[in-house]
């Protein structure tokens, strides 16, 4: 879930942020991109498989 504080974090280190390519699953990449205009690789959500997308991601290295 997004929350204030969080939205407020990644305000702050929206420079920091643009230096990575940025994965997240379905819900907060939509937030992250809509709020912050980050561009944001937006995979299924997380019940739907996104969180097995990330982990396979991860594991491919």
């Amino acid at each position: 879930m997004i929350t204030k504080k969080k939205t407020c974090w990644n305000g702050q280190n929206i420079t920091s942020a643009k230096q990575h390519e940025l994965y997240a699953t379905g819900t907060t990449g939509r937030l992250i991109e809509k709020e912050l205009g980050l561009k944001i690789t937006v995979l299924e959500s997380g019940s739907l498989g996104g969180d097995q997308q990330i982990g396979a991601r991860i594991a491919e290295g």
